[in-house]
């Protein structure tokens, strides 16, 4: 399995959620519902990885489609805009603090923070965690972080409140590759005396074969 993939599920996100700071006071309040908090130490040990995730790689994808806004005459449905996403040490999420997430950590490879203003009045939301977008158009490839023990999923956007539909995160892991491990001085000896005795068998078994073969008389 060398340098391959395995996948560690589809996980459901909720159109209303958010990891973000929002503007929950009147008088135009929004009502984000809190984000998923996906057990990384759980699909370690599920997928029998070790008791973290820590270093290892995971590939994202947002999927699905959602309406993001309520018209007079329905609410037309679109491919998801994807997810905003936080590692975390914890599952604490704080509604409408400035950042939500207290126990959040920074990603260490190249991500894309987004901090999208609120809809109504255009507060700002770079006070929130440390964060990286989860698009639908392309695979985002992340590494586990030490201490990161969840990973907080919530949707982009500007408001929530009114947002419907049905989208997931599908995660996958790519396996390191594994060393060919080299032999061991043991394993050479063996395989050194085996050769040796091997060609003395030979060797025997070619001398018996040369004096079994009977030799013409002298002079003939």
């Amino acid at each position: 399995m060398n340098g391959s993939t395995i996948g560690l599920g589809s996980f459901a996100v909720d159109p209303r959620s958010s990891i973000l700071f929002a503007n929950i006071a009147p008088m135009h309040p929004d009502n984000p519902m809190g984000p998923i908090f996906i057990d990384l130490d759980k699909l370690a040990q599920t997928n029998h990885l070790g008791p973290t995730l820590t270093g290892y790689r995971l590939d994202l994808r947002a999927v699905g489609s959602m309406c993001y806004i309520l018209l007079e005459n329905g609410c037309p449905s679109v491919p998801t805009e994807g997810f905003v996403a936080s590692f975390d040490v914890n599952s604490i999420f704080v509604r409408g603090a400035i950042n939500p997430l207290p126990g959040a950590i920074a990603p260490i490879s190249p991500v894309e923070s987004a901090y999208p203003r609120t809809f109504y009045d255009q507060l700002p939301t770079d006070g929130g965690p440390p964060d990286f977008r989860i698009y639908r158009s392309a695979i985002l490839m992340a590494l586990v972080p030490d201490g990161a023990h969840f990973l907080a999923v919530g949707v982009f956007d500007s408001f929530f409140a009114d947002n419907s539909g049905n989208v997931s995160l599908e995660i996958q892991l790519e396996l390191p590759d594994q060393p060919v491990p080299e032999p061991t001085p043991l394993v050479m000896s063996i395989l050194g005396f085996s050769l040796i005795f091997a060609g003395s068998v030979r060797l025997r078994r070619l001398e018996k074969s040369r004096a079994a073969v009977p030799r013409a008389p002298a002079g003939l």
